[in-house]
């Protein structure tokens, strides 16, 4: 059991390095709302606090999902 947990959670951490990526090209296309660039960055900085800061990390995670779905 203890394996299955360890794949699915680099399952799931590939899926949100692919997922932040994603948001990354969309912030540099220039047919992106200005308003949803600024989203954008500020979730990126949220992000990167993740991993060097002291940060909510399911609330990270949802706000993720909501930031995907937004369109």
């Amino acid at each position: 059991m203890y394996d299955c947990t360890i794949k699915r959670r680099k399952e799931t951490m590939t899926d949100i390095y692919d997922r932040v990526e994603s948001l990354k090209k969309e912030f540099l296309s220039p047919d992106t709302p200005e308003e949803k660039k600024i989203k954008i960055l500020d979730y990126l900085k949220e992000y990167n606090d993740v991993f060097y800061g002291d940060i909510d990390i399911d609330a990270f995670f949802r706000e993720l999902l909501a930031l995907e779905d937004e369109d």
